[in-house]
């Protein structure tokens, strides 16, 4: 494993775990980092802050963080064939592994039926992107690419 302060800029690696337990995985989770996620570390040690790229988001890592969060070249329980539901293409076939964000959105999300282990179906997907037409539970649903970038979800094959 190795920390976030000793990675290579503009190289891939997968997320393993943080060193401090006092630092809420709960949180990190809600921002996309998760156990296995494909992260692009996109900016160096530049005024004590490193910028990741997990899910299409772009975090900033301070200096003290960095030394607690560490990642692998290789995971052997990768998770990188996650994607925000935003990336899959239309006639695509899904299954909810994880709703990000908190509060009223997320709330929302799972009263509508977005929940981990949820099979869904993308029907449509308008031409700037949003918003984008899932079944899912026997109902159609249409979501705003905002929130069908909280919602991670394993690509199923056929």
């Amino acid at each position: 494993m190795i920390p976030l302060n000793q990675t290579e800029t503009g190289k891939a690696y997968f997320f393993a775990g943080v060193r401090d337990k006092s630092i809420s995985e709960k949180h990190l989770a809600n921002l996309g980092l998760v156990k296995g996620a494909k992260v692009q570390i996109s900016s160096g040690n530049s005024r004590d802050s490193y910028i990741i790229q997990v899910h299409q988001a772009r975090l900033a890592i301070t200096k003290e963080l960095s030394e607690q969060l560490f990642f692998e070249e290789n995971y052997e329980n990768k998770q990188e064939n996650y994607l925000s539901l935003d990336q899959l293409k239309i006639g695509s076939h899904a299954e909810v592994t994880k709703v990000l964000g908190r509060g009223a959105v997320k709330r929302r999300l799972m009263d509508m039926g977005v929940t981990r282990g949820v099979s869904l179906f993308i029907r449509n997907v308008a031409p700037l992107g949003d918003p984008i037409d899932i079944k899912l539970r026997g109902y159609e649903l249409s979501l705003r690419k905002d929130e069908a970038k909280c919602i991670l979800v394993r690509e199923l094959e056929g």
